[in-house]
């Protein structure tokens, strides 16, 4: 039996069938990503003919080999399967996605949010990577910066790391990702992007090593068991590793919310990786609550590859009609029910109107203690379990004295009975130092007057 079959390498395959072996079970998706093959010549995308990415059950399945399909699907919303219905006209929801929670932080009506921009990519020679990886080091430093900026935010409303993730097509993006979180976060990288960046890394003459120095124990698996890096803010959402990875090292994988930074942005059409169907259906099909997707709409809908623009023309049009796609994320405050408007399109703005995942009112919620929260809107601990009250509370203790502390803080002494009796203490000690002095001086003073008389007598 073979799993992911779609993925492994026909001669692989061949490789493992004995003489003795009676019947081959292969499961797998043609329609996602092939094996991996280094050299571009030997692909079926340079159209040389070689087509050694082309799986042995991708080969019998376009054959018309007799092969049954699955046609159920029990993780995506619909609003996030209908986006590859084009690519899966057969496919069904089961009753149970209809029900999954919608995205915190979001408008119903926003459970897959396209979040447009015109901010052009860098280019791969001007940030110094070997020729050899142009094709997988593009670069968007506005996207890095957004995607930062709403991974924060969604962690604010009170997802889990482990519900998140954040996914790019390309090297070059993954580094500066993993850069830009680990300076709040800590960053989970599986072993297949580790091994992909460094060697990557190594022909570009780049140090590796300083971001994802921490060695992986997971053996070789795909799955998200490898090294984490970066540092942490004290305690809450921020000590929890941030899974970021890239879309063909995820294939399998899945996760509640998906934030995907896609990098294309430029005026010739040029779009590279996202021009294959297979990546756009892994890509578009991780996610089982909802997606926030950052990229440029107009790169996409007049792409140099007609596949390219085929598939993305469906997907945008498709999030157009349902009006999920906007310059900025279209934030809901939670607590008091109201959109934060304008969208979100910049890191400032995160700071300026959402600072702590609210809005900009006043949080005026009543604590379990029964006072006012005195903080500015927040999404997280809505419950006000860590939220230290600051109201100064005032009691008598049983010497009649006025006792003052902070809400938040625990019930101790008396301050002014702990001073009296330090001064009491004190005092006492005072005392009984100056009452040995006088007895030793007394001692003395009867001594000599003893020996005087003794030498009288003689």
């Amino acid at each position: 039996m073979v799993e992911e079959a779609a993925e492994i390498l026909e001669a692989h395959v061949l490789c493992s069938l004995s003489p003795r072996t009676k019947q081959l079970v292969m499961i797998g998706d043609h329609q996602q990503l092939r094996p991996k093959v280094e050299s571009y010549e030997l692909q079926v995308q340079s159209g040389k003919g070689h087509q050694l990415n082309v799986s042995l059950f991708e080969r019998l399945v376009r054959a018309g080999f007799p092969h049954t399909t699955l046609a159920v699907q029990h993780r995506m919303h619909p609003d996030v399967s209908s986006l590859i219905r084009h690519t899966y006209p057969a496919l069904e929801d089961h009753p149970s996605v209809a029900h999954r929670p919608p995205v915190l932080g979001l408008s119903a009506a926003n459970r897959v949010v396209f979040i447009d921009h015109s901010e052009p990519e860098e280019g791969e020679m001007k940030r110094g990577w070997n020729q050899r990886f142009e094709h997988q080091s593009k670069v968007n430093m506005h996207e890095v910066r957004m995607a930062v900026s709403v991974v924060r935010f969604l962690l604010q409303q009170g997802y889990q790391a482990s519900q998140l993730v954040l996914l790019t097509p390309y090297l070059g993006q993954l580094m500066e990702l993993q850069r830009e979180l680990s300076k709040g976060f800590v960053v989970s990288l599986n072993d297949l992007d580790l091994r992909d960046l460094r060697t990557a890394a190594a022909a570009a003459g780049k140090d590796i090593n300083a971001m994802a120095s921490a060695s992986s124990p997971s053996g070789g698996s795909g799955k998200a068991r490898g090294s984490s890096t970066g540092s942490s803010d004290s305690g809450g959402w921020a000590s929890a590793a941030v899974r970021l990875a890239t879309v063909d090292n995820y294939q399998g994988e899945e996760a509640d919310v998906v934030v995907a930074s896609l990098v294309r942005s430029n005026s010739s059409g040029k779009v590279g990786f996202l021009g294959e169907p297979e990546r756009i259906n892994v890509l578009l099909s991780r996610a089982r609550h909802g997606m926030v997707i950052i990229g440029s709409a107009a790169t996409l809908r007049h792409a140099a590859s007609p596949s390219a623009r085929k598939h993305w023309g469906k997907v945008l049009d498709k999030l157009e009609a349902r009006g999920c796609i906007h310059h900025g994320l279209p934030a809901v405050c939670q607590q008091h029910d109201r959109p934060l408007l304008p969208p979100l399109d910049s890191p400032a703005a995160f700071l300026e109107r959402a600072p702590d995942g609210g809005c900009s009112m006043p949080c005026a919620a009543v604590m379990p203690c029964g006072h006012t929260c005195p903080l500015a809107c927040h999404a997280y601990d809505r419950e006000h379990v860590r939220v230290g009250c600051k109201e100064m509370v005032y009691s008598i203790c049983d010497s009649g004295h006025l006792v003052t502390r902070l809400c938040c803080q625990p019930e101790g002494a008396c301050k002014t009975c702990v001073e009296i009796r330090r001064v009491q203490e004190a005092e006492k000690q005072k005392l009984h130092k100056l009452v040995s002095g006088f007895k030793a001086v007394h001692g003395c003073i009867a001594g000599y007057a003893s020996t005087m008389l003794v030498y009288a007598a003689c």
